[in-house]
């Protein structure tokens, strides 16, 4: 048994890869899965939190008793708040109408002051579009025009309500406002005298979190030996920092990312941008997974597997169940489930809740799960010998820690 550790802080990172034993039929490929709940923070958003963090405090730029201000409605809102609890700083996190109670709840135990923002995030929506059918043309040039939009939309946002002191609490200055959660996020950050805003959507640190911790884990559990990694969107970084590693040490691995089809019913999830840390041109293939599917998967994993996840989780494992059922038996699939589904216990597995939007309350049998999977179709794939299988993955530049707090611009 380990030693016992310093800090709550030392548990991240320390999900191992299991098998799931039932929904892989015989003759199909093996499907692992590295769980992420197993975080403290019970996320892999704890990977890009403390990571954020630790380098933000070793270049002065969050000081002892700061104040950290971020915009999420999803688990990296939780994580920020778990670490900013356990390194005693003040933590405001800015969330939007999608964010369920039961995160706006965890947020408040571990100390964050919440503010509401009154208006839909304009960075919502799918990464994926379904015209879109190759890879590796859009890579951070694609990324790099959605920033420049965003940065237009933010830059354009006026600094006409004041009053907001570190002293204040932001959740009462701020909860009449109707502006997007990042709008306020950035005026807060503003006004709060040495206020940090992680703003990881456009922070390449998200990627680099996962290059130098999961990436690594999952090639040192697996030895190498793994045929497809499959990991979900999210905001980018998982899936960047995951691909850029095994295109340096492991080439031979299919790359896949699974997308759900759409964002507000689960936060953290699907976006009407190519994220900043997302780079299309090392990904070999990617799915859309619709609602329904993904709720499917989470209740399938619960009650078959004794996993239980959030959607954003049904949503990679949807994806692995189907390569594993494409793939030549013996084929090792991981795929990397991002969270735990207690934040989703008044959603995806509640019968009212997903019958009030259509969804099947029905808990999938192994062969209704696996014909779902199998008729969910890539709306990304690179033909064989193209350009990313044969030239991309040399010509790739060395991943540049150095970028980190380089201008989007």
């Amino acid at each position: 048994m380990d030693a016992p550790t310093d800090t709550v802080l030392d548990h991240v990172g320390t999900a191992r890869l299991f098998r799931l034993q039932r929904l892989a039929p015989a003759g199909a490929g093996r499907l692992w899965v590295k769980w992420e709940r197993a975080n403290p923070g019970g996320s892999a958003e704890d990977r890009p939190a403390r990571h954020i963090v630790d380098v933000a405090e070793k270049r002065g730029l969050l000081l002892p008793g700061g104040t950290i201000v971020e915009d999420s409605s999803g688990d990296f809102g939780v994580s920020l708040a778990m670490v900013g609890a356990a390194r005693g700083y003040r933590v405001i996190v800015v969330v939007g109408p999608e964010a369920s109670a039961a995160t706006r709840a965890t947020l408040r135990a571990f100390g964050a002051e919440v503010v509401e923002a009154g208006a839909a995030d304009p960075r919502s929506g799918a990464n994926f579009s379904p015209s879109e059918r190759t890879v590796g043309t859009a890579g951070f040039g694609g990324s790099e025009r959605s920033v420049s939009e965003l940065q237009d939309i933010d830059t354009s946002i006026e600094t006409k309500v004041g009053g907001i002191t570190s002293e204040a609490p932001a959740s009462e200055t701020w909860a009449s406002s109707t502006e997007s959660a990042s709008a306020v996020a950035n005026r807060l950050a503003r006004r709060i005298p040495g206020a940090f805003r992680p703003d990881r959507r456009l922070s390449l640190l998200d990627s680099q979190a996962h290059y130098l911790t999961t990436a690594r884990e999952i090639l040192e559990e697996t030895g190498g030996d793994l045929d497809v990694l499959v990991a979900a969107v999210g905001a980018g970084g998982q899936l960047a920092g995951l691909s850029r590693r095994l295109r340096e040490q492991a080439p031979h691995v299919r790359v896949v990312a699974a997308d759900l089809a759409s964002a507000p019913r689960s936060p953290g999830s699907g976006r009407g941008w190519i994220a900043w840390n997302l780079d299309l041109g090392l990904i070999d293939a990617a799915y859309r997974v619709p609602t329904a599917d993904a709720a499917a998967a989470c209740r399938a994993l619960a009650r078959h597997e004794g996993v239980l996840t959030g959607p954003v989780s049904g949503a990679a494992a949807l994806v692995g169940l189907r390569e594993s059922l494409i793939a030549k038996p013996g084929t090792r699939v991981v795929a990397v489930l991002a969270d735990g589904g207690d934040r989703h216990l008044d959603t995806v597995y509640d019968e009212r809740w997903l019958a009030g939007r259509g969804l099947p309350a029905a808990v999938p049998t192994l062969p209704e799960i696996r014909d779902r999977a199998y008729s969910i179709a890539p709306v990304t794939a690179a033909p064989a010998g193209s350009a990313l299988s044969a030239v991309s993955v040399a010509s790739r530049p060395a991943f540049d820690p150095h970028r980190q707090w380089a201008d989007p611009a």
